[in-house]
């Protein structure tokens, strides 16, 4: 069919503390990434202006690569077989360096699209990814304060100030994101904004 031969070129940033994959239909994922198996993959690796400097490996599908904030690195894969092939950050990139677990999940061709599309519309793999390395949305405090009962998460404007300039030692896990990504984040964190039953 037209167009399995050519490459699928995908955009990667490393980002305080996640990956952040966009696709040529402008879909975005995070910390998973989803191929078509037997093609092969072009990515783009970079890092925000304002972020650190991050690497990109999955040892099953090939070499390090630096993600370097303001350059552009590439690199390829192609992988012959379906599953799911597993990494980490290869750079220190602070404290929570060691939460930058990524993943591919290599797919069937006819599947890839639905998967995809189902992955980036996930509001909570996309919490799971920028918010849940540093907060709880219940339960003992992590770095950050545990989000339940948090009225911040019921306003949308407030979030989206919150995760695009970050405050006091949070970072902008989402500078630079769209509306729509602000939009899944918030349909997904409004939830917790209500306080807990108290058990």
């Amino acid at each position: 069919a037209p167009g399995e031969s050519e490459a699928v070129e995908i955009d990667l940033a490393g980002r305080q503390f996640y990956w952040e994959f966009r696709y040529p239909d402008g879909s975005v994922t995070y910390d998973t990434l989803i191929v078509p198996v037997n093609r092969t993959i072009d990515l783009t690796v970079t890092a925000p202006d304002h972020d650190v400097i991050h690497a990109w490996w999955i040892p099953a599908l090939g070499g390090k690569i630096d993600a370097i904030p303001g350059n552009a690195n590439h690199t390829w894969f192609r992988a012959d077989r379906t599953g799911v092939y597993e990494g980490n950050c290869t750079e220190f990139c602070g404290l929570q360096h060691n939460a930058m677990a990524m993943e591919v999940r290599v797919v069937d061709a006819a599947q890839w699209d639905a998967d995809r599309d189902e992955l980036a519309g996930d509001g909570k793999a996309q919490f799971d990814a920028a918010c849940a390395k540093c907060h709880n949305a219940e339960g003992p405090q992590l770095i950050g304060p545990t989000l339940r009962g948090n009225a911040l998460l019921a306003d949308r404007e407030a979030l989206a100030q919150l995760v695009r300039n970050g405050r006091n030692k949070m970072p902008a896990v989402g500078r630079g994101w769209s509306d729509e990504q602000v939009a899944t984040l918030f349909e997904y964190v409004e939830q917790f904004a209500e306080a807990g039953d108290g058990s």
